[in-house]
């Protein structure tokens, strides 16, 4: 039995919500509450860097700085994890239902960019080994107004979609059907001709041809 685990975060404060396989809406896990980002402004710089500048140079001076992020991205991804899921959150236990039902969803939705931005693919579970993306079904990150407006977009002659997937890993990275899944399920729901094409190679140069 699958299950679908969603964030909605709304003017700063975040319900949790769990479908499990075969209902047809979630369930609130509780009341809403308070958002408390555990990141730092200068925490957030840093992994920015250690993935856009780093990456390009890693060694030499940069080495050191790039050891040292990378030995907290796990402390960070549990201090996230503690904010939605942790001891004391009314949303706990629809996460333990959730991680053992077997496949796992996870769903952030919300209207602020700054949010969405957050790095969520390092939630961790101290009791498990590995990030929460390594183990979910799928991944996603959504605006609270994506549905009305994907409804509504086919109002010309067509709706034009460039969908551009990167996997830095190749066949080590995330599958490209995962990522794709979301989207091809909201184009069904358009009225009209859909026009969709798929960055390939999904570089920056190809993006800018």
């Amino acid at each position: 039995m699958s299950a679908r685990l969603i964030i909605q975060e709304q003017s700063g404060r975040i319900t949790v919500s769990l479908q499990l396989g075969g209902q047809l809406v979630a369930t609130p896990a509780g009341e809403p509450f308070e958002f408390e980002n555990p990141l730092t402004t200068e925490q957030r710089e840093d992994l920015r860097w250690y993935l856009e500048d780093y990456l390009q140079a890693p060694f030499a001076v940069y080495e050191e700085r790039g050891e040292k992020i990378q030995s907290q991205l796990v402390s960070w991804g549990e201090a996230l994890f503690a904010t939605l899921f942790g001891s004391g959150r009314q949303a706990r236990d629809a996460y333990m239902r959730a991680r053992d039902s077997g496949g796992t969803e996870l769903v952030v939705s919300s209207n602020s960019a700054g949010f969405l931005a957050l790095p969520w693919e390092l939630l961790k579970d101290p009791e498990r080994a590995e990030p929460l993306a390594l183990s979910l079904t799928t991944f996603d990150r959504t605006f609270g107004t994506a549905a009305s407006a994907v409804e509504n977009a086919a109002s010309g002659n067509a709706l034009r979609v460039l969908m551009v997937i990167a996997r830095p890993q190749g066949v080590r990275d995330v599958g490209y059907q995962m990522i794709a899944r979301r989207l091809l399920e909201r184009l069904e729901a358009v009225r009209g001709r859909v026009e969709l094409d798929v960055l390939r190679p999904p570089t920056l140069d190809a993006l800018r041809t």
